[in-house]
């Protein structure tokens, strides 16, 4: 960027103009740091809701509060009055004697500990900021009283609740015995930011002001030195580090030679680079004369006396060396009659008291003027330009550098390690989502095709040995049925129908057995192509793929496997065939008998078997022998042999098939439920985390483009800087910061 600041105006003018030019480019590069630092705010959450907790809220909260303050201060090139001491010295009636109104009534508050900032509008306005970062505009000064009243009760017992709790601790852990604590000396001082955000951080005071209209500068009152809550006087060196800002110090006489009243002023030296102390004088006051009178105090006669006492008697070295070098001066001044006269001379109307003395007149005039005028001329100089440029930036740097470790904190780096990790989670999710998918849509019958293949044969060749066995026992049992008296039912329903069942006994024995070396088989065989392995799990055929996506979608085979050939019942298929002979052509030879009696054939036959729906009869060895014969015999042997050759096999088959398909059916329906199971967990799980990598993405991309933005800003505010540092350095004429009224 390329900005003139040279140029032939008056030097008043010059370094205004210098200003308002330094002041605008500083502003394009700062403001547009509020948006990123308030969308990194709004991202996170501080432990009561989803978001994830972020240690770092408090710091990142007070940088976004300096940020604005340095906007505000920037855009509106406002030059910062802080007036500051202990309690009751005075500053309030400093405050009304600058302005020349009566603002009191609105910083004389009740000790709470914030900063109350007061400049100029023609109504008034009062807005109350808070460390959580919300804000809000109250209506009068009696409203604005009202609120400080409440938070200043709730505020302090917050602080009470927190000390109460720290004796608590302290004496827990002095306790014999008690084990260390890590927590120890973690929050030994109440900090609102952390312990009660809801506490008020600032006060804008806009009111009527007078002479404040024609100035830039905002008096900034700040909370009393050695009250109580002391965390808003280490507030305030935090937010006017680095700033070039011009403080008073407003100390009474009667305190203007106690130590501890300057306690603290090493530390403001080191932040203000100039510091005026307004020595607060009562030119009322008298002393005891020899004779008993009444007699003008030193105060009202030769208050200069008293500086040179404080100066050569009590002055500490940092103090002396600052007054050496002109940074700090002091005024002895008469605050209350300074602002008496300030506030009547701004109403035509009013005059100053006749009880005002000449001499006191001319102490309140020396002193305050010598104030307003070597402060104005500050303000108005390139001293304090070159202050607030150099601070600025300065200011602007660390709050650079203060925004940026915020995104190193441990809890900005967890949220980025756990929106890394959710990625490879959802990713492992959707690669479970697809192998579930494959698992349940796999042909779980074609991967047992080989086995059924291989128990089919096996199961065939079972069957045929079966069968032979069956087809010797059946003439056996034919003919130990020809040497019994048994019916003819007796050989189909009884032995017949035995013979079948443990033809079907003897199934049912190799299919459990089969079905168990199948359970227990794991091998790995090539397959077909020998390119890769194929791995058999209780007669499935696995691929490598196949293997992979049954791990990834949780699925164990082998409590499927061992559960589904556990559930086998092959015995429950076993039922006796019963074998009905062709009643009409049994072969049976006539008798004598028979013949002169002319008896049919199924005469003969109803005779001897009882009927054909109920051949129960008994029939003598010796009639089976007369009327069937070996004919008999061969017919019945080749009947039965037929019907176990046809019937038989069928029913055998039938066993192994029907059990095969049970074990498929048992292993697979548990297998799809577990699929569909894992289905609706898996899809609830990935909204879950894709919903949490939303938040932890926002929160880390809001992190990584604050870095990014902050770093292009500081390059710019190297860029601006530059054209400053080479112009040549100017004094002006210097106007009055706020005219007489």
């Amino acid at each position: 960027m390329t900005i003139d600041v040279t140029g032939s105006l008056p030097d008043t003018a010059r370094m205004q103009t210098r200003l308002k030019t330094f002041c605008s480019e500083f502003d394009k590069i700062i403001r547009p740091l509020l948006g990123p630092v308030e969308h990194v705010v709004q991202h996170l959450g501080d432990g009561s809701g989803s978001k994830p907790v972020y240690g770092g809220l408090p710091d990142l909260r007070e940088g976004h509060h300096r940020l604005n303050l340095l906007i505000e201060k920037i855009a509106q090139q406002q030059a910062y009055v802080l007036i500051f001491g202990p309690l009751k010295s005075g500053k309030s009636t400093l405050m009304n004697a600058i302005t020349a109104a009566y603002v009191s009534e609105v910083t004389a508050l009740p000790a709470y500990p914030c900063l109350v900032y007061v400049s100029h509008s023609e109504r008034p306005q009062y807005t109350i900021t808070r460390y959580d970062g919300t804000s809000e505009s109250l209506q009068t000064s009696a409203e604005l009283h009202r609120q400080f009243s409440d938070a200043h009760q709730e505020l302090a017992e917050q602080i009470r609740s927190f000390e109460q709790s720290q004796s608590r601790r302290d004496a827990t852990a002095a306790a014999p015995g008690s084990p260390p604590s890590f927590a120890d000396g973690a929050d030994d001082h109440f900090d609102p930011a952390i312990h009660y955000p809801r506490a008020i951080r600032k006060v804008d005071v806009k009111v009527p002001a007078g002479d404040l209209e024609q100035s830039a500068a905002v008096l900034v009152d700040t909370p009393g030195l050695y009250c109580r809550m002391k965390f808003g006087y280490d507030q305030m060196t935090r937010d006017f580090r680095d700033t070039a800002a011009c403080a008073v110090f407003v100390v009474k006489t009667d305190n203007l030679f106690l130590e501890q009243v300057f306690e603290e002023f090493q530390e403001l030296l080191e932040i203000f680079g100039r510091i005026a102390l307004v020595v607060n004088l009562d030119s009322t006051k008298c002393d005891l004369g020899p004779d008993g009178s009444l007699i003008p105090s030193l105060e009202r006669e030769n208050p200069q006396r008293i500086i040179e006492a404080f100066e050569s008697l009590a002055m500490s070295a940092p103090l002396k060396a600052a007054l050496d070098s002109g940074r700090l001066r002091i005024y002895p001044v008469d605050l209350l009659r300074a602002a008496s006269e300030r506030l009547s001379s701004a109403q035509p109307t009013k005059r100053p008291s006749a009880s005002v003395t000449a001499r006191a007149s001319e102490i309140v005039h020396t002193g305050f003027e010598a104030f307003r005028r070597d402060t104005t001329e500050y303000l108005n100089s390139n001293e304090y330009f070159d202050s607030f440029r150099i601070d600025s930036a300065r200011y602007a740097r660390n709050l650079f550098k203060k925004l940026g470790s915020c995104s190193e904190n441990e809890d900005v780096l967890a949220i980025q390690r756990q929106a890394e990790q959710l990625k490879i989670v959802i990713e492992e999710g959707k690669r479970m989502e697809a192998a579930i998918q494959r698992v349940n849509t796999r042909d779980w019958s074609g991967s047992f095709a080989t086995a059924r293949q291989e128990m089919g044969s096996r199961f065939e060749e079972v069957s045929r040995q079966i069968i032979r066995a069956e087809l010797q026992a059946s003439v056996k049992a034919i003919d130990e049925w020809f040497g019994s008296e048994h019916s003819l039912e007796d050989l189909t329903k009884v032995t017949l129908a035995r013979m079948t069942t443990r033809a079907q006994e003897r199934m049912a024995g190799a299919v459990t057995k089969a079905f168990a070396e199948l359970v227990s088989q794991h091998n790995s065989d090539e397959n077909a192509k020998g390119t890769a392995t194929s791995e058999v799990r209780g007669g499935f055929a696995l691929d490598q793929t196949t293997t992979a996506d049954l791990s990834r979608a949780g699925v164990e085979l082998a409590p499927l496997i061992r559960k589904a050939a556990s559930s086998l019942e092959p015995r429950t298929h076993v039922s006796p065939l019963v074998h009905e002979f062709p009643y009409d052509l049994i072969p049976v030879r006539k008798g004598l008998g028979d013949w002169l009696l002319f008896r049919s054939k199924n005469s003969l036959r109803n005779r001897m078997f009882g009927g054909k729906g109920h051949p129960n009869r008994p029939i003598p060895v010796a009639a089976k022998k007369k009327n069937l014969s070996s004919a008999g015999r061969i017919f019945l042997v080749s009947s039965v042999e037929n019907f176990l050759k046809d019937k038989l096999p069928q029913r055998l088959q039938q066993m192994y098939r029907s059990t095969i398909d049970q074990y498929l059916q048992t292993f697979t329906d548990p297998l799809v439920g577990h699929c569909r199971e894992r289905t609706a967990e898996n899809a609830a799980q990935m909204a879950r985390d894709e919903e949490r990598l939303v938040q932890l993405s926002s929160i880390a991309d809001a992190f990584t483009s604050l870095a990014t933005r902050l770093e292009a800003s500081e390059r710019l505010l190297d860029e601006l800087q530059k054209p400053f540092e080479k112009s040549e350095s100017i004094s002006g004429d210097t106007s009055p910061i706020v005219e007489a009224g």
